[in-house]
């Protein structure tokens, strides 16, 4: 299910985006059958040069015991950016970030829209059967500059647990 109001695809100016997934791992190799539900929304809410985003990310195998291919993953950028790429795994989770962005300079028109600067919070928390719960949170602040390649991401992010990492993207924001 798909419903979007959000009017630009990279860094929407307002509008809600719903995204919602029903599925099941069937006979997949060493791994139980598991029913599989994900949902992700994001919010969008500007207010003169100001830009408010917020992003819920969730999703469950109600706890069944999947094999490691199979299981969702957290950590990576704007995804728990202290984090390792895919550094958190397990079979129920949610991801939580409210994002504040501040349009700084508007880009010539064949170079891209605008330039932000912008500070975030990110929470995440990942549980498997096999596994104890992992709760993390970060902050991260830098430059976001949308492009005709993607929006680019500068921006250095800490998190609890002296995890630290300078994060650059290059792509679709949320």
């Amino acid at each position: 299910f798909d419903f979007d109001t959000q009017d630009r695809a990279l860094v929407p100016q307002f509008g809600v985006h719903l995204a919602a997934q029903a599925g099941y791992l069937f006979h997949t190799v060493q791994s139980a059958n598991a029913p599989q539900f994900t949902i992700q929304a994001s919010v969008a809410h500007r207010v003169d040069k100001n830009l408010l985003l917020l992003s819920l990310d969730s999703g469950t195998m109600l706890h069944r015991n999947v094999a490691q291919p199979f299981r969702f993953t957290l950590g990576g950028p704007l995804r728990l950016s202290a984090s390792a790429i895919d550094e958190y795994r397990g079979t129920d989770y949610f991801f939580l970030s409210p994002l504040f962005l501040r349009r700084i300079a508007n880009l010539p028109a064949p170079l891209g829209q605008s330039i932000y600067a912008g500070v975030g919070y990110e929470a995440g928390q990942m549980r498997a059967p096999d596994a104890s719960t992992i709760t993390r949170q970060d902050v991260f602040f830098g430059i976001f500059a949308e492009t005709p390649l993607g929006v680019i991401t500068l921006a250095p992010a800490f998190g609890d647990n002296g995890y630290r990492k300078f994060t650059f993207t290059l792509g679709k924001f949320f």
